[in-house]
């Protein structure tokens, strides 16, 4: 690790000193040291020309010193930062420095350090009050704040577990990540999806904590720290489990009978189950029906499926209400289990523990709300509706999002591979009776 010093020589035969900065971690800073403008006649190579010249001159005996002090101010500087922070500094760190015109003893030793829980809880109380909106103007969804809520509480899991604080600048180390992530594979055992989710909430709250102030650098853009996935199961239903499911005698059990009708809903409007709660209002023209957001304060045109509009009926057309995801999830795997397609078994992959895991389930193990719009996209698809149509009723963004969703049955897949081959194999035959 150095500092050394040069001037660009030109016509006015004078210049300033410049210093090329090189250390760990960093590709050559560039600093023009202040009010250092000097004869070129007096610089040597790499730096003032030694003789009696510069001990008799005052200014250039000054130069130098400052020079030298600015040299070990910068390898002082460089140590420290690492000893805090338990990583290298960057260009801006020591430009940070620069500007601060402070001794590296006081730079480090003025730092105010807090505590950043309060100010976690506090986004999070602020959007799930709706003083914080979506960029859209939408408030966010009760999942969402969940999500939130849950990574604070891991969070305040993981600085007890470790013995440590979750300052502003505990957190804008690699290792405070690192091991946030070390600690919910390994020591809670989760898995890779959900240990992303709860790094992806960390990111983008350490990200707001850097836009307003309170830290440095976020972590994950510094370090470069990535957030992998895998894609999950996501089950689509056929046919013919959504015409079983349809016709299923729940008399004797009420809720079961709800939650059904809910989820056949959902799997022919496509509505989201963030937003589902908030249409107060249906009208009908036509095969088309209305649907007004009171939250969002929009219309959503959806086309009236005869099986949409049994269910509707069933309502007096108002949308039965849905309860918590939680068990709206065990209701439907109580229901998917008497369907007699979804007790197939399908080989599913994840990471536990940081171990790729390969077993087979049921797939109504896999039944959820959002299998209902997944179904529908499904369905549109397979019996030949254009992507770019399927988009006007599921909302997606894009079709690269809408492709997504899209979950072909491999059953129905197959069997249509049989048909088509003995299909060819009749048209084969056919032709070579005629032939002979």
């Amino acid at each position: 690790m150095a500092v050394s010093f040069y001037i660009i020589k030109n016509k006015s035969n004078s210049s300033s000193i410049y210093c090329s900065i090189n250390y760990q971690g960093i590709n050559r800073l560039v600093y023009q040291l202040p009010n250092s403008k000097i004869n070129i006649n007096s610089w040597g190579k790499g730096g003032l020309k030694k003789g009696k010249g510069l001990l008799n001159d005052s200014v250039l005996k000054k130069l130098k010193e400052r020079m030298e002090t600015f040299s070990k101010d910068c390898d002082t500087f460089y140590l420290e930062f690492n000893n805090i922070n338990r990583q290298n500094p960057t260009k801006e760190d020591f430009l940070s420095f620069f500007k601060s015109m402070k001794e590296p003893q006081d730079y480090f030793t003025n730092q105010v350090v807090f505590d950043l829980l309060p100010y976690f809880k506090q986004l999070i109380e602020e959007r799930k009050t709706g003083l914080i909106l979506k960029r859209g103007g939408t408030r966010y969804s009760q999942g969402t704040i969940a999500g939130y809520e849950t990574t604070l509480e891991l969070l305040k899991e993981y600085i007890q577990f470790k013995k440590i604080k979750f300052t502003n600048l505990s957190t804008i180390t690699k290792e405070f990540i690192l091991g946030f992530e070390h600690y919910l594979t390994i020591s809670k055992n989760y898995k890779l999806n959900y240990v992303s989710n709860r790094k992806k909430v960390l990111k983008s709250f350490l990200e707001i904590f850097y836009q307003e102030g309170l830290i440095s650098f976020n972590p994950f853009k510094r370090f470069k720290i990535p957030v992998q996935w895998e894609r999950g199961v996501g089950i689509a239903l056929d046919e013919d489990e959504m015409d079983e499911m349809s016709n299923l005698e729940l008399l004797e059990f009420p809720h079961l009978d709800k939650v059904r009708d809910q989820f056949m809903v959902l799997a022919w409007t496509g509505l989201r189950v963030s937003d589902y709660n908030n249409y107060k209002e249906i009208r009908k023209n036509g095969n088309i029906i209305s649907l007004f957001n009171q939250k969002t304060k929009k219309q959503v045109d959806l086309p009236l499926f005869p099986k949409l509009e049994q269910v509707l009926n069933k309502y007096n057309w108002i949308l039965p209400k849905l309860i918590s995801e939680q068990k709206m999830r065990i209701h439907l795997k109580t229901i998917g289990k008497m369907v007699s397609g979804l007790n197939r078994d399908i080989q599913i992959q994840y990471t536990r523990s940081g171990i790729t895991t390969t077993e087979f389930v049921k797939r109504y193990k896999h039944m959820s709300l959002h299998v209902g719009r997944r179904t529908m996209c499904s369905y549109l698809a397979k019996i030949g509706v254009p992507l770019s149509e399927i988009l006007i009723v599921s909302g997606h963004s894009s079709i690269r999002d809408l492709e997504i969703y899209i979950r072909p049955n491999h059953s129905d897949v197959l069997n249509s591979m049989i048909e088509k081959v003995l299909k060819r194999e009749v048209s084969r035959e056919e032709e070579l009776v005629k032939i002979h």
